[in-house]
């Protein structure tokens, strides 16, 4: 709900309105997960999820932050290691990244919301992230993959990134 469809409730009240929208959808979207459990194939659940990417994407403004490296994926990656702490090898032959989080906690907000209680599965969002990241960067389809992650009992979320 944007700022002004508070209009006319007292500062409490839009606290209030906007902390219930707040909960309702993060606790909406962590009921859904366990319901799909088992009733989706793998990959169409990996698609559904990777889709969903985009309200984490669109909220953080990923698309101005990675605009200034487009076209430019050796600028890019020197930003990820600096400024987010990732380690990254990039083998230029194979157009493979792996990329290292370099943390020992999920970053996903509805993990951090609901304190790391959900499925395993919404790590197929963190690669439907990262495909919107390096593909915005590359100017070039990527495939994502989450080989190790928190939410999976390894000690920091890494990815392959296919550029294809």
């Amino acid at each position: 709900m944007a700022e002004n469809d508070h209009a006319g409730l007292d500062t409490h009240q839009a606290q209030e309105q906007q902390n219930f929208e707040e909960g309702f959808v993060v606790e909406w979207a962590l009921n859904l997960l366990p319901v799909r459990d088992g009733h989706l194939t793998e990959e169409t659940e990996a698609t559904i999820l990777r889709g969903c990417a985009a309200a984490h994407y669109h909220s953080a403004n990923m698309d101005e932050l990675v605009f200034q490296y487009h076209g430019n994926i050796n600028e890019f990656l020197p930003f990820l290691s600096e400024m987010w702490h990732w380690k990254i090898v990039y083998d230029k032959e194979s157009q493979i990244i792996t990329a290292d989080e370099n943390k020992s906690v999920c970053v996903c907000p509805l993990v951090q919301k609901n304190k790391g209680r959900v499925s395993t599965s919404l790590c197929h969002c963190s690669e439907g992230f990262a495909e919107r990241m390096f593909s915005a960067v590359t100017g070039r389809n990527v495939q994502a993959k989450v080989i190790r992650s928190i939410l999976r009992g390894d000690k920091s979320c890494i990815y392959t990134i296919q550029i294809l």
